[in-house]
């Protein structure tokens, strides 16, 4: 089952690079990579504000997918609910990290 939770913590971490890359200005605002809501490309003011005001759910979300995905293999027939979790855990700091950049956008 490591695999499986491979593939969220491959994206925590991909996530944690790529925000803080846009908040930085170092990635420019685009269509394809980072927080795309249309107040986020509205400026470039905007979208690294969003992408700053994101960076401290971004880690917390990525922390905590890689530290269930880590340890759930060490849990005996944990079965799916280990890469399960993490998913959870990546949707969730996303999605706080998503809705702290709207925010502080707009």
């Amino acid at each position: 089952m490591f695999f499986f939770s491979l593939w969220p913590m491959a994206l925590a971490v991909a996530f944690m690079v790529i925000i803080p890359l846009c908040a930085s200005g170092a990635i420019k605002a685009n269509r394809f990579v980072g927080i795309r809501w249309p107040a986020l490309r509205a400026s470039e003011e905007a979208w690294q504000r969003g992408h700053r005001a994101a960076i401290p759910a971004v880690f917390i979300g990525g922390i905590a997918t890689l530290a269930i995905g880590i340890g759930f293999e060490f849990v005996p027939n944990s079965g799916a609910l280990g890469p399960l979790l993490a998913f959870v855990g990546l949707l969730t700091g996303f999605g706080f990290a998503s809705a702290r950049a709207q925010r502080a956008a707009a």
